[in-house]
């Protein structure tokens, strides 16, 4: 096991193994998981690093079209109110 020491502003220094590991940079975020076992550390990634870039024009466009629906449907709701 690996330790880490929390400061008082409540931060730690990822460990360089693990940093490594999940290829994590400086500015990079991740995100908690509380699950039954202990909490989990993921790394939140950017569409563009899920995606190759000569699919980024497909996926740029598909992102629109969801941010549409979900514009269509607030309006929707906002409407019921």
């Amino acid at each position: 096991m690996i330790k880490a020491k929390l400061t008082k502003n409540g931060m730690i220094n990822f460990p360089a193994k693990y940093r490594k590991k999940l290829n994590l940079k400086p500015g990079d975020e991740v995100g908690f998981l509380e699950t039954a076992e202990g909490i989990i550390i993921v790394p939140i990634l950017d569409l563009f690093d899920l995606t190759d870039a000569s699919e980024l024009p497909v996926a740029k466009e598909i992102i629109a079209e969801i941010y549409e629906e979900r514009q269509k449907e607030r309006k929707q709701v906002e409407a019921k109110k």
